[in-house]
């Protein structure tokens, strides 16, 4: 177990598309970005109405009913999750200490250290989240995860805010990933539902991801009515703007797109898990034991390779024009799906590298496909120069 008092201000996230252009060089039409695991397919909006663009938004449009009919739960539209995990601190000033176990969206700890909390990292299991919160009162998870594609049963979800409720403390989930999963079994995430009825529980919700919206900036909170309008408060009138409201509405009603969305982001996960294993030093190897998630195609978004020096191993996709993500203190990369129209030049680009075409030390080893956890690795390059 790790703990922290404090969190960088700033961290990267993947799509920086630009920066990595001027390191690189190359056309920008040349680059395939596959470093933020958001889907390459985003919801077909039509042109937005003139006056979407000159009246203000109001409340009880028609937003509401979508929201409940496609989570199964009311919900307060949010300007993006990472809005809503900015306030949460504020709205909790009696929180001392909070859980997050890790790998997981680096900006949960950041914004729970910058608000002057104690953050104790600790891995990945449910062991060591249950001695962790022996002395904590606030825990936040990814469901399923971000990176991995861990999640966590709705009983042991309710066991640990169970004990988090004895200290009146908080439990975020955080669902961005949890689109293809509801649709692949027709069943809605019970946590939105439940939330509603549950003190100290928060769900967040985001068309970010599947539906390839990211730009739309726009998520759905949920939890006991006055905790919503605590947070409400504070993001203030307005906070959704016209444009995303009526944006959103379109994209949570259209129940076919969902469908052809979720089919077409599994084949891709599928075609990039062949190309990646055709290059002979990339071998698809999944971990043991793997999450459910990418076995079943729950979690068709990214898939992980491990490698103990991972820099360098997106140095050598970057040479290529190719955009992955790496994780500073994690030994992997993150790869998201390609639109299958990309797939062959992928696929082409990648057959020409090798580790010694980046002078990637052979002692380091082949890079891993891991499918779901990561894995730990030592690479020993030697004196740096």
């Amino acid at each position: 177990m790790s703990v922290s008092e404090h969190a960088n201000p700033a961290i990267g996230h993947g799509g920086r598309l630009r920066a990595a252009i001027a390191r690189y060089g190359g056309p920008p039409e040349r680059w395939i970005d596959l470093s933020t695991a958001i889907a390459p397919w985003p919801y077909p909006l039509p042109p937005v109405p003139p006056e979407v663009w000159q009246r203000l938004p109001e409340p009880d449009d028609a937003l509401p009913a979508a929201i409940a009919t496609y989570y199964g739960a009311d919900g307060l539209p949010i300007p993006g999750t990472q809005a809503a995990l900015q306030i949460l601190p504020t709205l909790f000033p009696a929180i001392r200490t909070v859980v997050i176990p890790t790998p997981s969206y680096g900006e949960y700890q950041r914004t729970w250290a910058l608000a002057g909390r104690l953050v104790r990292t600790v891995p990945l299991t449910a062991s060591a989240i249950d001695q962790a919160l022996e002395t904590a009162d606030a825990l936040v998870l990814g469901q399923p995860n971000n990176p991995t594609g861990h999640r966590w049963s709705f009983d042991q979800i309710r066991a640990w805010h169970e004990r988090l409720a004895r200290r009146h403390g908080l439990l975020v989930i955080d669902e961005a990933f949890a689109d293809a999963e509801a649709i692949a079994t027709a069943r809605p995430s019970p946590l939105p539902a439940w939330a509603t009825q549950t003190r100290g529980a928060v769900i967040l919700r985001s068309l970010g991801k599947f539906f390839g919206l990211a730009g739309l900036r726009f998520g759905v909170a949920f939890g006991e009515p006055p905790l919503l309008a605590a947070l409400d408060a504070h993001l203030g009138p307005w906070a959704v703007s016209h444009p995303a409201r009526w944006a959103a509405t379109l994209a949570l009603s259209d129940t076919t797109w969902h469908k052809r969305q979720l089919m077409r982001m599994q084949r891709a996960y599928h075609e990039l898990a062949t190309v990646l294993a055709q290059t002979g030093w990339l071998s698809v190897t999944p971990s043991n034991p793997a999450p459910q998630t990418f076995r079943d195609g729950l979690f068709p978004y990214a898939i992980l390779l491990t490698h103990p020096d991972p820099e360098v191993a997106a140095t050598l996709f970057a040479t290529r024009q190719i955009l992955v993500r790496s994780f500073p203190t994690l030994p992997f990369l993150r790869v998201g799906i390609a639109p299958t129209e990309q797939i062959s030049e992928l696929r082409a680009r990648l057959l020409t590298l090798t580790p010694e075409s980046a002078k990637v030390p052979t002692r380091c080893g082949a890079v891993t496909i891991h499918h779901g956890t990561s894995a730990t690795g030592h690479c020993d390059h030697g004196p740096k120069t």
